[in-house]
């Protein structure tokens, strides 16, 4: 457009060599369409459609349902029965292979009126077809277990004093015997760590104890089972001779625990002693399995859950703690969260865990 009308200013603005001195016209000219004409007349004459053509027009693909009627067409050799194979007719199989054809520009087939046989371009194509829909089978199956909960990879977090109970234990062995192929990675990490890495997707699921002081928007929380809380003390304690102590007999002792007063048992604990008129001594262990080993050495009694009595130490003892409710155990997990993968897990151990929860 900017070439032409350049040209038809300058013609017009030039003098027309067409014009004679006198100021006349040579019949049949017209001014400036003669340059414009000549440089039309030098473009190849329909070049300009053929790349247009080229660049609208998608190439057409392969598609599985060529793959699939080569195939069968090459193990039959015979048009019929291919088409009764695929339970399609014998004239769109014809025009399946008609456009396989087209598309790979040779023939795969050599037909006669009484045989067909590959070509050796189709002798060649032959096991590049096989391959390619092999693999496009295994892929469909692939995504197809995936959306069942039978492929994929889990991450499963723990509180420490969740260990014991059984329910960890339980929920994996089940569900990898159901889904051998799903990978499961399992993690210790404190309450409060659980809550915070679910909320940013880094864990799936949580085993933790409740109560908690505060809930995160977004995460659910499945009370499974509860457990009655026992003492964990020296053996040569002054209070070691009873068979059940109660939670107002504590106040001068320390309390050897891996969580915060936020959580779980220490939160039942310091609400007890607040009851009782007291504000427990709290001594922090790096995880669960230290706390024992720490009322072993004497530094002070441990609030544990009953299954804890399995760990065996020299010089400790368990006894029934008065004064303080049953630990729940409870599943955790994000709300909304739709992947069948978690849907089986948790339906394991929490069959009520609704699939679109």
């Amino acid at each position: 457009m900017i070439s032409l009308c350049f040209v038809i200013a300058h013609d017009m603005s030039a003098k027309d060599p067409a014009t004679s001195a006198r100021g006349h016209r040579k019949p049949g000219r017209v001014p400036g369409r003669r340059t414009a004409v000549g440089e039309e007349s030098r473009r190849p004459r329909g070049a300009g459609a053929d790349v247009d053509r080229r660049v609208g027009a998608a190439h057409p693909q392969l598609e599985l349902k060529h793959l699939r009627a080569f195939l069968s067409v090459a193990k039959h050799l015979s048009f019929r029965r291919a088409a009764a194979s695929l339970g399609i007719a014998q004239p769109a199989l014809t025009q399946h292979i008609q456009s396989l054809e087209r598309i790979v520009g040779v023939r795969v087939f050599e037909r006669t009126s009484r045989s067909v046989v590959l070509s050796q371009a189709g002798e060649l194509f032959l096991l590049e077809a096989e391959l390619t829909l092999a693999q496009a089978e295994r892929a469909q199956n692939v995504v197809e277990r995936a959306g069942r909960g039978e492929l994929g990879r889990i991450c499963v977090a723990y509180a420490g004093s969740t260990l014991y109970s059984g329910q960890l234990s339980t929920m994996v062995y089940q569900f990898h015997r159901r889904f051998p192929q799903v990978n499961v990675e399992v993690v210790e990490l404190s309450i409060g760590d659980q809550l915070v890495q679910l909320k940013r997707g880094l864990i799936d699921v949580g085993i933790l104890r409740t109560p908690l002081a505060r809930t995160p928007d977004g995460i659910v929380t499945i009370e499974v089972l509860d457990e009655p809380v026992v003492l964990a003390i020296r053996r040569d304690h002054e209070l070691a001779r009873l068979d059940a102590i109660d939670i107002a007999a504590l106040s001068g002792e320390r309390f050897i625990s891996s969580q915060t007063p936020e959580f779980g048992i220490l939160k039942q604990v310091t609400e007890a002693a607040a009851r009782s008129g007291y504000v427990p001594r709290i001594l922090r262990a790096t995880h669960f399995g230290a706390i024992v080993s720490l009322v072993s050495a004497g530094l002070g009694v441990a609030a544990v859950p009953d299954s804890a009595r399995t760990l065996r130490l020299p010089g400790v003892v368990y006894r029934e703690l008065r004064g303080v409710s049953p630990s729940p155990v409870a599943i955790a997990y994000r709300a909304g969260n739709r992947s069948p993968l978690i849907t089986a897990l948790l339906q394991t151990i929490a069959p009520a865990v609704d699939s679109k929860a």
